[in-house]
């Protein structure tokens, strides 16, 4: 997996870019109507 990063906050933190989806299935920011795409929720 690569991360890249366009803030110098980020640039060696992937843990706070990547978050697990166990129990923590949606994101605020991901629009809801898309969670019914399968290719978007397949990743």
């Amino acid at each position: 997996l690569l991360v890249v990063s366009e803030s110098e906050e980020y640039k060696n933190s992937i843990e706070k870019i990547l978050q697990p989806l166990k129990g923590n299935r949606r994101r605020d920011w991901f629009s809801s109507h898309a969670y019914l795409c399968l290719p978007l929720v397949i990743g």
